[in-house]
Order: structure tokens, then C-alpha cells, then sequence
């Protein structure tokens, strides 16, 4: 799960929209702690914790991806970090 990109994205928004990139991150830090509980679980258990835990955590922070985008100001630092989110997270 490539949730490194994701953080250093909305860590560079912190400045500009603290409340909104705070909420972001704040879901980033829930996907870091299963992949931290994941660790020494076998490739399957990995995958089922990440399909039981991560799945709900990935929809709810894509779901507000798409909200926040819609109130943000076109080309402001913090849209475009959303958008690059939404980018990875479908990739």
C-alpha cells in the first residue's frame, strides 16, 4: 500500500489548510497503524486484515477526498494534493 505519497502530499498542505490536511493525515495514520499491526502476519493474514481494517478506512478518506475538492479553491496547494491522493488511491 503506498501510503508514504499520500502523507508527504498533505504534510506540504499542513501550512496553507491546516484543518483539512490534519484530517487527511489523521486517516494516513490509521492505514500506517494496520500496516504496522500487519508486520510479521503471513502474506494472507496481511491481505485479510488490510480487506477487514484498511478497505473501510481507504473509502471513508476517498469519500472525503472528493467532498473537500469541491470546497477548495481551483490550483490552491491543498486541491492539488487531494487530487494527487485520489490519483494514487486508484492506482
Amino acid at each position: 500500500m503506498a501510503i508514504a505519497p499520500m502523507q508527504g502530499k498533505f504534510n506540504d498542505a499542513l501550512d496553507l489548510s491546516p484543518r483539512k490536511a490534519k484530517l487527511a493525515l489523521n486517516y494516513i495514520q490509521k492505514l500506517y497503524a494496520i500496516e504496522k499491526k500487519s508486520k510479521n502476519l503471513s502474506p494472507d493474514e496481511r491481505n485479510q486484515l488490510r480487506q477487514k481494517d484498511a478497505i473501510p478506512i481507504l473509502t471513508a478518506f476517498y469519500a472525503w477526498l472528493e467532498k473537500a475538492v469541491l470546497n477548495l479553491l481551483p490550483k490552491s496547494l491543498m486541491e492539488k494534493r487531494s487530487l494527487c491522493t485520489q490519483t494514487i488511491a486508484l492506482s
